[in-house]
Formats: structure tokens, C-alpha cells, sequence
């Protein structure tokens, strides 16, 4: 580019680079992601692990399923 250009110059890792203003860039998709509730307060964390404790196998990895969206990780007892 030329004087009188309107251009932004970029340096990289030690190369220069020479951007118009202006300049069209291909669409890239926004990451998606995934934003989970506040975080409880004291008391509604105690009663939540209450709760938990309350529960069968099968009912925690339904809670899991639930919660994260997968299956729970396969864990091998010793």
C-alpha cells in the first residue's frame, strides 16, 4: 500500500502485515457457550448436597444425565 492508503499494519511474531480498513473477512460461526446457573448461596448448596446423599446409584447418574448433559464417566471399584 501506497502513501495516502488507509491501512492498519499488524505485527505478528515478528512479520508485518498490512490490513485495509474495511476489509471483509469470511464469517467464522460465534463459539457457542454454555452458561450455567449462579452459584448458590450456602444454604441451597447444603440442601442440594443433602439431597444427593439421599440417593441410589441410579438415581445419581440420572441427577448426572441431567445436569451435564452426558452420561456419567464409567469408574471401576477396587
Amino acid at each position: 500500500m501506497g502513501p495516502g492508503c488507509t491501512g492498519l499494519q499488524l505485527e505478528t511474531a515478528g512479520s508485518t502485515a498490512l490490513v485495509a480498513l474495511g476489509a471483509s473477512r469470511p464469517e467464522r460461526p460465534m463459539p457457542r457457550i454454555r452458561i450455567g446457573p449462579a452459584l448458590a448461596d450456602r444454604k441451597s448448596l447444603d440442601a442440594e448436597i443433602a439431597r444427593l446423599r439421599d440417593l441410589g446409584v441410579s438415581e445419581l447418574r440420572s441427577r448426572w444425565h441431567t445436569v451435564f448433559g452426558r452420561q456419567p464417566p464409567v469408574v471401576a471399584l477396587a
